[in-house]
């Protein structure tokens, strides 16, 4: 009876402060209704994942069906999202894949998405791990919340003071869904949300 197979981890992100995280521009609501092609609730029903060998490279495609079009385009139905990482076996070995800073899919979640159309022509998350917000229900009061998990994405902050715009939700990671909703309702623009001064090289004169 052989040995079994450990998994093969590879990494792709940055490592930072001694974690692991991507370093992503922030993007507001706004910036990522401008960029996305629609947004949507959908639910994840299942995953497959593949690798190629030349170069190794692991795909996940999650499949998911579309339970309501909140802006852009009018997606309905049945939907698949190819996004790189995963584990899958390759040339007789086990690997897994993690792309940090990328929005997690799982099974059974019920989500909403922004999604963008890449230069390829499909669609994907866009904003990475900001693109996406689990919907869960709250067991205390029933409401739906939207929440994003940001854990290992490092938002890269510019100098200067950072403007919520009045009526805005102080943590737009954490919020009711109806409240989310009627946000991007509004047609927010990312014009609106920030007054930032660029970084400057450390000792450089203001």
């Amino acid at each position: 009876m052989g040995c079994p197979t450990t998994p093969r981890l590879l990494l792709i992100g940055a490592l930072l402060l001694g974690s692991a995280q991507a370093t992503v521009r922030p993007a507001t609501l706004g910036k990522l209704l401008d960029l996305s092609e629609a947004v949507i609730i959908a639910r994840v029903v299942h995953q497959e994942t593949q690798a190629t060998t030349s170069p190794l490279e692991i795909f996940t495609d999650t499949h998911l069906i579309v339970e309501r079009a909140v802006a852009g385009v009018k997606l309905s139905g049945s939907l698949i999202l190819r996004q790189r990482g995963g584990q899958a076996a390759a040339a007789g070995e086990v690997y897994t894949q993690k792309i940090f800073g990328q929005a997690r899919l799982n099974p059974g979640e019920r989500v909403l998405l922004f999604l963008e159309r890449a230069s390829a022509g499909n669609l994907v998350i866009a904003g990475m791990a900001q693109g996406k917000y689990l919907i869960e229900v709250d067991p205390k009061s029933g409401v739906e919340m939207a929440r994003r998990d940001l854990s290992d994405v490092y938002v890269l902050q510019h100098r200067g003071e950072v403007i919520t715009p009045p009526g805005l939700p102080t943590d737009q990671d954490f919020m009711p869904l109806d409240d989310l909703l009627a946000l991007l309702r509004g047609g927010l623009r990312p014009a609106a949300s920030v007054a930032v001064e660029p970084i400057r090289p450390m000792g450089a004169r203001r």
